[in-house]
């Protein structure tokens, strides 16, 4: 299964807060992977750099991934890695490749027919959630409150 095709948009996504009234937006990366059986991948993520990491993923990660076998994703990476980076993989290169190999890992999962957390050798079927980002924009000024707790 060869990879046909990669793209990266920049998504405007509206979300809202539990204590705040007002609806929020945020920017993200949306990658797709195309293989030439016509299976997709995705990957969604607000990495900073969303700009660089969209024109590099279209201009210079997908004319080297094109022809690629989607299965095998850590050589997919290594190509990745000598293709564009050579010593330099920091920053959106770092933020690009990993949202191109979440959407590999994608495709794997539906061609394979399990779930990706099978197949990078989960044990628990459940386990406890987080959000691993704050609520920066419900800070109000000092000695002032926009919400309270009850």
């Amino acid at each position: 299964m060869k990879i046909r095709k990669v793209k990266c948009w920049l998504l405007r996504i509206p979300f809202t807060f539990p204590l705040i009234k007002e609806q929020q937006h945020a920017l993200a990366n949306f990658v797709e992977i195309e293989t030439d059986e016509g299976r997709k991948g995705h990957a969604l993520s607000t990495y900073p750099l969303k700009h660089g990491i969209r024109e590099f993923i279209n201009r210079e990660a997908a004319p080297v991934l094109e022809g690629l076998d989607a299965m095998r994703t850590e050589d997919v990476r290594k190509r990745l890695y000598w293709g564009t980076a050579r010593k330099y993989f920091m920053g959106a290169w770092n933020n690009a490749a990993s949202l191109i190999e979440i959407a590999l890992w994608d495709i794997k999962g539906k061609a394979l027919g399990q779930p990706v957390w099978t197949l990078i050798g989960g044990a628990h079927p459940k386990l406890p959630a987080y959000i691993t980002f704050g609520l920066r924009r419900c800070l109000a000024p000092p000695g002032q409150r926009w919400w309270t707790l009850r």
